[in-house]
């Protein structure tokens, strides 16, 4: 979105607060007093506007309540729209909930962009992840077209009359290439010894944690480490069993812009998910992230790694993976981080945005290239 923001207004809106929230206690007394007085928009540096719903506008679960109250969000949504310059935008949602506002904000056109596979995700019982496809199938053919990230979910999502249309994740290609030629470690990284392999986002359930503590345990001179959100649902005792490992080290969660610095500050870049419904639909930002800082890539055999197997290791025992760990780490040189490299430089996001401009001109039967005018914008 900050590189749309370049060419038109981007209005960023953070999601609508539930009634039930409020009901429930979730969203406590005191954010919403506090958010009467709140601004609700503000403007980013990359010249995005990012709107956030405050609780006194709450949005109704379902019923003649849920009609009403989308139409008051809307309305409040679409006067900082205009107010930001947008008038009759380009609709860009990313929840599958939020069928209800495709048709109130008077857009030219409605895209649903999927980046995961929602049913998939660590929590949801059986009823949660059939409201979820039903709610995805409603989206999916109430919208002009979708956005998916990966092939896999290209084919979960085929319907009849759908316009789907591949982009994959990408990567800030200049922000990573030049972590890895500062080398400037963070305190907490530049504490742990090498060599350090190493994997950046959530860990939880989706990560197949036997196998990291298989190769732990088999490795004990080399580090492993985990930069990120720790998901302990499903996976409470297997974390533990790690956590109390010497060469296993969770750092937590950083600032997207400090992620550079770790990822170039490993050895090796981990992919080591398990196979289920969620990581079969993936396109994970972190395999274009190791590559931009020119680290060798040992994965697991998730369909987004395999197109990827000239330039990264694929393996899914865990002798087999560790195996290519130490051989990653043994047989790199600058001619192989530069092909890493080169590959990176082949999905940046400024590749992505200039490709989804163009399904967005075709679909609204417009020349090339981003359309600047006075009114028009992403919302």
């Amino acid at each position: 979105m900050s590189r749309f923001a370049r060419a038109m207004p981007v209005l960023y809106v953070e999601p609508w607060v539930r009634t039930r929230q409020i009901r429930t206690g979730s969203v406590g007394f005191r954010r919403l007093v506090g958010g009467l007085a709140a601004p609700s928009r503000r403007c980013t540096q990359s010249g995005v506007h990012v709107l956030t719903s405050p609780p006194h506008r709450p949005v109704a679960q379902s019923g003649r309540f849920h009609r009403a109250s989308v139409r008051r969000w809307a309305g409040w949504v679409a006067r900082h729209a205009a107010a930001v310059g947008i008038r009759r935008p380009v609709l860009w949602v990313s929840q599958p909930g939020m069928k209800s506002i495709v048709g109130k904000l008077d857009e030219v056109l409605s895209i649903y962009h999927i980046v995961d596979e929602y049913a998939g995700y660590t929590g949801h019982d059986e009823s949660r992840r059939a409201a979820l496809v039903a709610a995805e199938d409603q989206m999916l053919d109430a919208v002009d077209l979708s956005i998916v990230v990966s092939d896999a979910l290209l084919e979960a999502k085929r319907g009849a009359g759908r316009q789907i249309f591949v982009v994959p994740n990408a990567v800030d290609y200049p922000a990573f290439a030049a972590a890895s030629d500062r080398g400037e470690e963070p305190a907490d990284l530049a504490a742990i010894p090498k060599p350090r392999v190493g994997y950046t986002g959530l860990v939880g359930v989706r990560l197949d944690l036997g196998l990291i503590g298989a190769m732990a345990a088999e490795q004990p001179d080399t580090q492993f480490v985990f930069v990120g959100d720790v998901d302990r649902r499903e996976c409470e005792e297997a974390l533990s069993l790690l956590e109390g490992r010497d060469n296993v080290h969770f750092l937590g969660r950083k600032p997207a812009s400090a992620v550079p610095d770790y990822v170039a500050g490993l050895d090796v870049g981990l992919l080591p998910y398990r196979l289920n419904l969620e990581t079969r639909h993936i396109s994970p930002l972190k395999l274009y992230e190791y590559l931009a800082a020119g680290k060798p890539v040992v994965s697991t055999p998730i369909p987004a790694a395999l197109p990827f197997s000239d330039t990264i290791s694929i393996a899914e025992k865990p002798e087999e993976f560790s195996g290519a760990v130490i051989r990653a780490m043994a047989s790199d040189s600058a001619r192989l981080r530069e092909e890493r490299q080169q590959l990176a430089r082949r999905n940046t996001w400024d590749d992505r945005v200039a490709a989804i401009g163009s399904i967005i001109h075709e679909a609204l039967d417009a020349p090339a290239g981003l359309r600047s005018a006075a009114g028009e914008g992403l919302s």
